[in-house]
């Protein structure tokens, strides 16, 4: 996380922004200001969990009572939307006594986040001579879906730039949970065993393997990415341990042959 440490010019540095709570730094004897803990922040919201992140505030003295600031949405500079997009607990952040920090709950609707993520710009609101630094803080909520092996499974036709169209299908590796068998990779007949990272980073592994294509056997390899949430992958393989023989695989999404227009291959 981000941490800003700022310096009084009279050569007292107090650090009441931290990600661990801290007391004794928070304690400062001298004008009161409030900000925000950090400028930013970055989530990931996850399909079929509970997700809750929290935006802070700090000041630089305690009080015996407690305090209460607002924060609001700035439209302008936001992506996201509340109500459609995320919901916030209360725009109202009350310091309780003796304490140096409060804070407010955003928790994002999974289905109306798109898969580009949203930003939410906040800004504090307190007269100008009690915010230090940081008025403004930038929520970013990214997006990830749990694996689901049968949204990349079917018959595709693939649109290879530079070659033409061709079918393939996509089935189930019996013999991993997380893997997928491509048959008819570069439409020379072979099976390509292909293997999903299952986590956040949704990644494809393309593991050392021989082919069978034409009759003749090519050693390949590679990796990529996917989107769990449409059923989406493009992968980069090395066939023929040959770099000069490199092939970018056409792009390809769940929707079936049956039911939807040629594909077109996506540009890495």
């Amino acid at each position: 996380m981000k941490k800003t440490i700022f310096l009084i010019l009279t050569l007292i540095v107090f650090g009441f922004f931290s990600c661990e709570e801290n007391t004794d730094r928070f304690k400062f004897n001298g004008s009161n200001y409030v900000s925000f803990i950090e400028s930013e922040s970055e989530f990931t919201a996850i399909g079929g969990k509970t997700n809750e992140f929290f935006i802070e505030i700090g000041v630089t003295t305690s009080s015996t009572t407690s305090r209460s600031y607002s924060i609001e949405l700035v439209a302008d500079e936001s992506t996201g939307f509340e109500g459609v997009n995320f919901n916030i607990d209360s725009k109202t952040i009350t310091i309780a006594a003796g304490e140096f920090t409060g804070g407010a709950k955003v928790t994002p609707v999974f289905d109306e986040v798109p898969l580009e993520g949203i930003n939410i710009m906040f800004r504090l609101i307190a007269a100008d001579t009690a915010i230090y630094s940081i008025m403004k803080h930038n929520m970013v909520i990214g997006k990830y879906c749990n694996l689901d092996l049968a949204s990349f499974t079917g018959d595709f036709v693939c649109d290879e730039e530079g070659y033409g169209e061709y079918l393939v299908s996509i089935a189930a590796d019996p013999a991993d949970e997380n893997a997928i068998i491509i048959s008819n990779f570069w439409d020379y007949g072979g099976e390509l065993k292909v293997i999903f990272s299952n986590d956040e980073s949704q990644t494809i592994d393309v593991p050392a393997q021989t082919l069978n294509m034409g009759g003749d056997e090519y050693l390949t390899s590679g990796n990529g990415s996917y989107r769990g949430c449409t059923g989406e992958f493009f992968l980069t393989t090395d066939v023929g341990g040959n770099p000069a023989n490199q092939a970018y695989y056409p792009f390809i999404t769940k929707s079936a042959l049956s039911n939807h227009p040629l594909l077109k291959k996506r540009k890495q």
